[in-house]
């Protein structure tokens, strides 16, 4: 199941596919199989993976941060850890 806008125009990709997929809920002590529609978007996983990378980069700024301060000063002998 494929679908895009309708003022798209027909010559472009779809931005959206979807599965039906069977599953189970369990519900008061019973297992009830219901049918889902899972849904996949071109434009979300493309934002969902820019917002992936900016925070893997602020992390490793942190890191870098951190690592600056590493054996500087007060924190280089290994006993002040003990205090």
């Amino acid at each position: 199941m494929a679908y895009h806008a309708a003022r798209a125009g027909a010559a472009i990709a779809p931005e959206y596919y979807g599965v039906w997929r069977a599953h189970n809920i369990r519900y008061d002590k019973q297992m009830l199989p219901v049918r889902v529609l899972v849904v996949y978007s071109v434009s979300k996983a493309r934002l969902d993976a820019t917002k992936r990378e900016a925070q893997l980069q602020q992390l490793l700024q942190r890191l870098a941060d951190i690592h600056l301060h590493l054996n500087q000063r007060k924190y280089k002998p290994s006993a002040y850890t003990w205090d």
